[in-house]
């Protein structure tokens, strides 16, 4: 089990996870709360969805919504949808900072093409600032993936999402260890 990079693994099964990466369950409890505090219904996608660990929450939260999940093998958000459905919500949580800039604007162009208008994207990514920022960071472990191939700020994040939506709302979460966002096409 690599508990340090699926949320699944430490959400579902915390009894599993080595005892170098439990102190992470707490955040990820806390960051699992932001994303299901957002109201959803109608047709729901959660991309990059590491085993279905928050779309199950989500369905189980929602049970009003449609809840669909891919992962990368499935559709690669770097490629158009192989798909001509579109969603009222996608969730995109701890998604982008695997991908190259370039790579995860092409990703937001097509997950906004996904969206009916009016459809929000709901996105999580690591907080650059609290990285550099805090001492904490070392005992979290949190940014030392070596999948990561790039790191947010909030000005970062934001001028990332404006470039293709409207209506972009960025807030610090879980002690500002996360930004999330929620944009409105």
């Amino acid at each position: 089990m690599d508990s340090q990079d699926r949320i699944g693994d430490r959400l579902d099964h915390p009894e599993l996870v080595p005892e170098a990466f439990k102190h992470l369950i707490p955040d990820d409890l806390a960051r699992v709360e932001w994303i299901l505090s957002h109201e959803v219904t109608g047709r729901v996608l959660d991309v990059g969805c590491s085993g279905g660990a928050i779309a199950t929450r989500i369905a189980v939260k929602w049970p009003s919504a449609v809840v669909w999940r891919v992962d990368k093998a499935q559709w690669d958000i770097r490629q158009v949808a192989p798909y001509s459905d579109r969603f009222d919500t996608i969730f995109c949580t701890e998604v982008l900072e695997h991908l190259f800039p370039h790579e995860s604007q092409i990703a937001l162009a097509n997950l906004w093409r996904a969206l009916i208008p009016g459809g929000q994207l709901i996105v999580t990514v690591p907080n650059r600032h609290y990285f550099e920022s805090s001492i904490t960071t070392r005992l979290r472990a949190r940014w030392d993936w070596p999948d990561h191939k790039q790191y947010f700020t909030y000005p970062g994040l934001l001028h990332a999402l404006h470039r293709q939506f409207k209506t972009v709302m960025v807030e610090p979460i879980v002690d500002g260890i996360w930004l999330g966002a929620v944009c409105v096409k």
